[in-house]
C-alpha cells in the first residue's frame, strides 16, 4: 500500500508544480522569493520520494522507507512556508491581492476631497479606460482611506460595510461575511478573512484625493 501511495504522489506532483509555477509566475517579488524556496523544498522531498521508490522496488525496504521519512520531513517544511505564502502574503487565497494586482501603479485621480461624505464607505471607480479600479474610500475629516473595494476572503464590496472600532483601532466590517481589517494598514483582525485588505497610499492635491498602490517589500 505504501508503495501505491508513494507511486500516486510522484504522479499527481507534475500537475500540482505546473499549477504552483503558473501562481508563482504572476506573484510579487516578496512573494516568489518564498516561493522559489517552497518550491525547491518540494522538489528535494519529490527526488527523495523518488528514490524510496526505486530502493522498494529492488528490495531494500529499510532504506525506502528513511528516504521517505527524509522526504516527509522535508515536505512539512516546505507546506509551512507555503501556508506562510498563502495566509500571511496572500499568494493565490486573498481577492484583495488578485484584484490589486489589475490597478495602475500611477497616482488615481478620485475626486475633490469635499465631495466625499465623511466617516462613511463610499464607492469609487477610477477613470483609466485601460485599467478601471473599483476602490472604497472612507474620509476621516481633512484625510481619507483607500481600499481596493473586495474583501481578501470571497471578494465582498467593503463600501458597502460598516465602520466599528476594535482595540482603539478604526476598521472596517465586511457586509458579507464580517471580516474586519484595520483602515490604516488593512490587517485582519477578525475571520473569517485571513490576508489583510490591500489599503493604498493617499495624497491630497490641489484639493483632489488620489490614491496609489504601495510598493511591497514584504517576504
Amino acid at each position: 500500500e505504501a508503495d501505491i501511495l508513494i507511486a500516486t504522489g510522484i504522479a499527481a506532483a507534475v500537475p500540482t508544480a505546473l499549477a504552483g509555477a503558473a501562481d508563482w509566475s504572476e506573484g510579487e517579488i516578496g512573494q516568489q522569493r518564498v516561493g522559489a524556496v517552497h518550491a525547491v523544498l518540494n522538489s528535494a522531498a519529490l527526488v527523495l520520494y523518488a528514490g524510496s521508490l526505486v530502493a522498494r522496488a529492488r528490495g531494500s525496504r529499510a532504506r525506502g522507507r528513511g528516504l521517505a521519512y527524509a522526504a516527509l520531513g522535508l515536505a512539512s517544511s516546505s507546506a509551512g512556508i507555503g501556508g506562510h505564502l498563502a495566509y500571511h502574503q496572500a499568494a493565490g487565497a486573498s481577492h484583495a491581492a488578485t484584484a490589486a494586482r489589475t490597478l495602475s501603479h500611477d497616482w488615481i485621480d478620485l475626486g475633490p476631497l469635499d465631495d466625499l461624505p465623511d466617516g462613511r464607505p463610499v464607492l469609487r471607480v477610477s477613470d483609466d479606460s485601460d485599467r478601471p479600479a473599483s476602490l472604497c474610500v472612507i474620509r476621516r475629516g481633512d484625510q481619507a482611506h483607500v481600499l481596493v473595494d473586495s474583501c481578501s476572503h470571497l471578494g465582498g464590496p467593503l463600501h458597502q460595510g460598516k465602520l466599528t472600532d476594535v482595540g482603539g483601532k478604526q476598521c472596517l466590517v465586511c457586509p458579507w461575511h464580517g471580516g474586519t481589517f484595520v483602515l490604516a494598514d488593512g490587517h485582519a483582525v477578525r475571520g473569517p478573512a485571513v490576508a489583510s485588505a490591500t489599503v493604498l497610499q493617499t495624497r491630497v492635491a490641489g484639493g483632489r484625493l488620489q490614491a496609489k498602490v504601495p510598493e511591497r517589500h514584504d517576504v
